[in-house]
C-alpha cells in the first residue's frame, strides 16, 4: 500500500487487501476535503461494481462516514437497525447507482475509520456486509492497521504532488 504515490493504485492495493481479510461486499474509500466541507469517493465497490464517483456533505452530520472524520474514530456495527442510535440521530439507508445502472442494497453490518496523520483527517475507509455480524474486534483491528498504512501513503502522495507542483511554478517563471 505504501509503495505507491498514486492515489487509485493506493485504493485499488487496499481494496484487494481488505477482501482477503473480511466480508467487503462494500467497500469505499473517501477523500475529505474540510475547505470543500465534503468527503469524495473516488473508489467505492459494491459486490463487484464499481459506484458512480460521489460526494458527501459534512454539514449533514446524520451520516456514518461525517461522524467517523468528526470524531476520528471507528464506527463498528453488526447489525445496523439495532445499533445506528449510537453514531446517527435517525437512518434512512441512501441508494446509490452503480456502473452498470442498478441501484446499492443496504447494509447490516460496516465499519467506518478514519484515515488520520499527525493532526489532520485525510479521508475514510468502509467495508459492509449484506449480512448481520459479519465483523468481529479482529476484523476491526486488522482494518485500523490498514487504515494506518493507507493515511501514511495518501500523505506520501499529498507531499509528493505538492513538490511536484512546486517545481512545476518555479519552472514557469
Amino acid at each position: 500500500i505504501t509503495a505507491s504515490l498514486d492515489f487509485d493504485t493506493i485504493f485499488f492495493r487496499l481494496y484487494e487487501r481488505v477482501n482477503q481479510l473480511a466480508d467487503a461486499t462494500v467497500f469505499g474509500v473517501g477523500l475529505y476535503s474540510a475547505e470543500k466541507q465534503q468527503i469524495e469517493y473516488r473508489l467505492a465497490v459494491e459486490e463487484g461494481k464499481r459506484y458512480a464517483p460521489y460526494t458527501r456533505d459534512t454539514t449533514d452530520k446524520n451520516q456514518f462516514p461525517v461522524w467517523c472524520v468528526e470524531h476520528r474514530k471507528p464506527v463498528f456495527i453488526n447489525d445496523v437497525a439495532a445499533e445506528y442510535s449510537r453514531y446517527l440521530d435517525s437512518y434512512e439507508p441512501g441508494r446509490r447507482l452503480l456502473e452498470d445502472g442498478s441501484v446499492s442494497r443496504a447494509p447490516q453490518s460496516l465499519i467506518y475509520l478514519p484515515l488520520t496523520t499527525k493532526d489532520r483527517v485525510l479521508g475514510v475507509i468502509t467495508v459492509q456486509s449484506f449480512k448481520t455480524h459479519a465483523y468481529t474486534e479482529y476484523h476491526l483491528n486488522l482494518l485500523q492497521n490498514l487504515a494506518a498504512y493507507t493515511s501514511i501513503a495518501l500523505d506520501n502522495a499529498n507531499a509528493y504532488r505538492q513538490l511536484n507542483d512546486q517545481e512545476r511554478e518555479i519552472r514557469q517563471r
